[in-house]
């Protein structure tokens, strides 16, 4: 539900750790974790008592426990061997575990709201210290969704920007292209089954699909190839980036103890406020799951 990996394998001084599934109390910014102490042969020991102080739970030395507070809540690898949760699914796991917190606030929102002991003045009281308490787990999730976002961007144009000099220094791949554009030039390609043959050899490198769509419209006399080639899908990197971007507006918008307090101010429409901001989070999910592949380019 929340963003750390179930299982989470750390071998210090010869023992493993393993930190398990968040048990989803809302103290800390991912949660309480509690940790186990296993001998790799056997994983049937039970629960250790572990110390508290940073809204984590953990038993053994003293490095472990470093190291566990250097993992981030989400894109860890389950075990060893095993491929770590893709960016994709990090932002999803995130934007569904502050989802659940907002529902949390609500809950003890609505609490405090049936307390015939509080006054409104009491109530707006009771709000601040509830929001207190929880600004740092919703700055967490803040500061996480837009960390996978920014290195997500970074990596998609580390990808798109590896393949061009990949194909330009590829002497087979510029020779292939040059005899297809001449192919276009003279005129010789008569079948639009042939046309979208020769496209599948270039899907993903935009530019060149750019490059054959022009010079299909500039010399190409058949209706029906003029056609197809109208019909070759534009360059979309710029609007996947500036679909990201809003994206990340809205985590700016939505996951931040501002949006509660703005809510908060008319205290009757809390309610209704958090309702939209849970919807607009399940919207943000929705286009994730809809929309993109596992390193946030556009399906």
């Amino acid at each position: 539900m929340l963003t750390f990996a179930n299982i989470v394998y750390i071998c210090c001084h010869t023992r493993f750790y393993s930190v398990d599934k968040c048990q989803g109390c809302g103290e800390c910014p991912t949660g309480i974790y509690y940790l186990y102490k296993y001998p790799w042969w056997n994983r049937r020991a039970t629960r250790k008592p572990g110390k508290t102080g940073t809204g984590m739970t953990y038993s053994g030395c003293f490095r472990a426990f470093l190291l566990l507070k250097k993992m981030k809540p989400a894109g860890l690898k389950t075990e060893k061997g095993k491929q770590a949760m893709t960016p994709k699914q990090q932002l999803i796991d995130n934007l569904n575990g502050y989802k659940n917190i907002y529902e949390k606030i609500q809950e003890e929102k609505n609490r405090i709201d049936k307390n015939a002991v509080y006054t409104d003045a009491g109530k707006e009281q009771q709000l601040q210290l509830l929001l207190g308490k929880y600004e740092p787990i919703i700055k967490r999730y803040h500061d996480t969704a837009c960390e996978i976002i920014d290195q997500g961007v970074e990596k998609l144009n580390e990808k798109w920007n590896a393949a061009i000099q990949k194909r330009l220094t590829y002497t087979g791949y510029q020779v292939g292209l040059q005899n297809v554009l001449e192919m276009f030039r003279n005129d010789v390609v008569k079948r639009p089954e042939d046309l979208q043959s020769i496209l599948q050899n270039y899907s993903g490198d935009y530019m060149t699909l750019e490059l054959i769509r022009k010079t299909i419209l500039d010399y190409s006399k058949d209706e029906n190839i003029r056609a197809t080639a109208a019909t070759i899908a534009e360059d979309n990197r710029d609007y996947n980036l500036d679909l990201l971007k809003r994206t990340r507006a809205n985590v700016d918008k939505y996951i931040s103890v501002d949006a509660i307090k703005t809510v908060s101010k008319a205290w009757n429409t809390f309610n209704q406020g958090l309702t939209g901001v849970s919807v607009s989070i399940a919207g943000m999910v929705d286009f994730c799951e809809t929309r993109l592949n596992d390193d946030l380019s556009l399906l």
